[in-house]
């Protein structure tokens, strides 16, 4: 299904200790502009904190899963990062547009926030643009624009 062979375990182990440090300094709302300002220097101090109370092996495995993930560079955490996208939607998806529309969230945002879907797990795309577009069309996303997938589905 997918072109790269994700690590086995790893992919979906990444996206593990990406929220732990949510417990020291809480979570901050992907669409809060200001929140998000500071939000990758707080996670590093709580990131710090947190992995330094485990026993010394665990920490230093946690936290280099934790420092690979933020990097994204390789494939895996690349495909863990896509993974870490997409949950939201499919979450929005069953609970009727809930924070997308509790916000007024517009295509646009929610576009550049599933970016790393992508190249990530670029056969996840057409379904990211799907939902998308269902979102749209149910009211769930303000825009202004034509249907992405339709201009997707021309080019194909």
């Amino acid at each position: 299904m997918f072109r790269f062979a994700p690590h086995r375990g790893k992919g979906f182990a990444l996206p593990a200790p990406c929220p732990l440090p949510l417990c020291f300094f809480g979570d901050t709302f992907c669409y809060d502009v200001q929140g998000n300002d500071s939000k990758a220097a707080r996670e590093a101090q709580a990131a710090l904190r947190l992995f330094g109370l485990l026993p010394a092996v665990r920490g230093s495995e946690l936290r280099l899963l934790w420092d690979e993930f933020e990097a994204g560079e390789t494939p895996t955490t690349k495909f863990a990062a896509a993974l870490d996208r997409i949950q939201p939607l499919l979450q929005n998806q069953q609970n009727g547009g809930g924070t997308l529309r509790t916000h007024s969230i517009r295509r646009e945002q929610v576009m550049k926030r599933l970016a790393p879907v992508e190249t990530g797990a670029p056969e996840l795309w057409p379904f990211v643009l799907q939902v998308v577009d269902d979102f749209v069309a149910a009211g769930y996303l303000k825009d202004d624009t034509a249907l992405i997938t339709q201009d997707f589905r021309a080019g194909i």
